[in-house]
């Protein structure tokens, strides 16, 4: 692979797919699983440019070991709820996070999908803590807590809270 702005070579790979549609396969059997195969020379197309890809894809170096010494994400350590699982929450009760990680950033948590940026507050550096009170009209079930961390550059890191999960009990939200 090539970058085209500058002309370096990013990573490099060789490749041996071959198909044999002729009589010049190397032993007899070959030859015939490879005509039985290829009858078909669209399937054998791509199925050769699929090994191809595949091929590829395994040698392709995961890009973030390049920038890695130059862009630092925030390091979050550890995120805790109280959160415990098969609890059921209901209207009024609490859910209380607090997340440990790179000190003088903008903290958050969200619950899934459903709520998003609830704020966190530095209380000591490099801690940070933050609540949501469930409402009556909250009806989501089964949601991750996850913790966010972001610089001012915009850099974020995230971590999710793996011991539990926000469970509604929908009982007491009708």
């Amino acid at each position: 692979m090539l970058d085209l702005r500058t002309g370096d070579i990013l990573w490099e790979t060789e490749h041996k797919e071959m198909t044999y549609s002729g009589i010049l396969s190397p032993t007899i059997v070959d030859i015939i699983q490879d005509q039985l195969a290829n009858v078909n020379v669209h399937k054998a197309y791509f199925r050769t440019a699929e090994i191809f890809s595949v091929n590829i894809m395994k040698e392709i170096p995961d890009p973030t070991d390049s920038w890695k010494g130059e862009i630092r994400l925030p390091e979050i350590t550890y995120i805790e709820t109280n959160l415990k699982p098969n609890l059921k929450l209901k209207p009024n009760d609490r859910i209380y996070v607090s997340l440990k990680g790179d000190p003088g950033l903008t903290g958050y948590f969200d619950i899934g999908s459903w709520k998003s940026n609830i704020p966190l507050k530095e209380i000591v550096p490099g801690l940070y803590t933050g609540s949501y009170t469930i409402k009556a009209s909250d009806k989501v079930t089964n949601s991750l807590i996850i913790g966010t961390l972001k610089s001012k550059n915009g850099l974020t890191g995230k971590k999710f809270y793996k011991n539990g999960m926000a469970q509604f009990d929908s009982s007491s939200t009708n």
